[in-house]
């Protein structure tokens, strides 16, 4: 399928934040949630090591302990053995 070329339509279309509005959009963090409910287990995983090394708190977890806790499920749903 060829696709057109030609400039769009409006001057400001395919640039956020430059709506009507002019108000950016809001940025929406991916939860540890989201990514187990859609088992995408390596996107948990770079999410709860994330949330290990910086320090921020989950919703759904909220100690280290709990982040480890996480981790190990991830690591055992991806078939990393070594790393739980």
């Amino acid at each position: 399928m060829l696709l057109s070329r030609a400039k769009p339509t409006s001057p400001n279309s395919g640039r956020p934040g430059t709506g009507p509005s002019g108000a950016k959009p809001k940025d929406k963090r991916p939860t540890l949630e989201s990514f187990l409910s859609a088992r995408d287990f390596s996107g948990a995983a770079a999410l709860a090591e994330f949330l290990v090394q910086s320090g921020d708190s989950e919703p759904t977890c909220g100690t280290l302990a709990e982040k480890q806790a996480w981790l190990a499920y991830i690591y055992f749903h991806l078939h990393d053995f070594i790393k739980v």
